[in-house]
C-alpha cells in the first residue's frame, strides 16, 4: 500500500469514527457506546502498541526527551489548574473537571501517530508511541488520581490513590511500555530477522 494510499484510509478511519459517533449519539446510545468503546481503546489496542513499538524501536538517550516534556506539560496543567479552581471556589465536580480538562487537553496523538507510521513505518509508530509514555505515565501517576480525587471524595492520600490505578486494566499501556522498554534495552530481538522491515520508510 502506498504512503498516499496509507493516508486516506487513516484519514477515512477517523472521519467514520466520528460519523459513527455522531450517529450513536442521534440514537440516545453515545455515552453507553463511548464507556465501552473507550474501554476497549485503553485496554488493548494501546496496550499492544505501547509493548510492540517500544520493544523495536531504534533507541536513542535522546528520545527520553519527548515523555519528559509531555509530563511537564501535564502535571503543569494539573497544579495551575488546581491552583486556579481553588481560588475560584469550584465545587467539587466543577473543579474535577476544569483540572483534568487542563491536565489532558492538547496532548493527544492519534493523527500525528498515524501520520507517522504511513511515512516513515514502524520507527515513526515507535517514536510516537515512546512520545506518549508520558501519557500512560501521567494519567496513571496523575491524572486517575486526580479524577479519583475529586470523583469519590475519599480522602485517601495521594500514594493510595495512585496505586490502586495499577490494579485498574487500563493502566495496562503503561506495564506494556516499560516491559517493552526493558526488552529493548535488554538488546531482546522482537521477531526474527528474516521479517523486519528491511528500511524505515515506506
Amino acid at each position: 500500500m502506498s504512503t498516499a494510499a496509507k493516508l486516506a484510509f487513516l484519514i477515512t478511519l477517523i472521519a467514520g469514527s466520528v460519523g459513527a459517533g455522531y450517529a450513536a449519539r442521534r440514537l440516545g446510545l453515545g455515552e453507553r457506546v463511548a464507556r465501552v468503546l473507550m474501554w476497549i481503546v485503553m485496554t488493548v489496542p494501546y496496550t499492544l502498541v505501547s509493548f510492540l513499538a517500544i520493544w523495536v524501536l531504534q533507541f536513542k538517550p535522546e528520545l527520553a526527551v519527548l515523555p519528559l516534556f509531555g509530563m511537564i506539560i501535564l502535571t503543569s496543567g494539573v497544579g495551575v489548574s488546581a491552583a486556579i479552581a481553588r481560588m475560584l471556589k469550584l465545587s467539587r465536580p466543577a473543579a474535577g473537571a476544569f483540572v483534568l480538562a487542563a491536565g489532558a487537553s492538547n496532548l493527544g496523538f492519534t493523527m500525528g501517530g498515524f501520520i507517522n507510521f504511513a511515512l516513515f513505518g514502524e520507527q515513526g509508530l515507535a517514536v510516537a508511541a515512546m512520545y506518549t509514555i508520558f501519557w500512560e505515565v501521567g494519567m496513571a501517576l496523575v491524572l486517575y488520581p486526580v479524577a479519583r480525587h475529586y470523583g469519590h471524595a475519599t480522602g485517601a492520600p495521594l500514594w493510595k490513590l495512585i496505586l490502586a490505578n495499577f490494579r485498574d486494566p487500563r493502566a495496562l499501556p503503561l506495564l506494556a511500555a516499560l516491559v517493552g522498554l526493558t526488552l529493548n534495552l535488554a538488546r531482546v530481538p522482537g521477531r526474527p530477522s528474516s521479517i523486519r522491515p528491511t528500511s524505515s520508510m515506506c
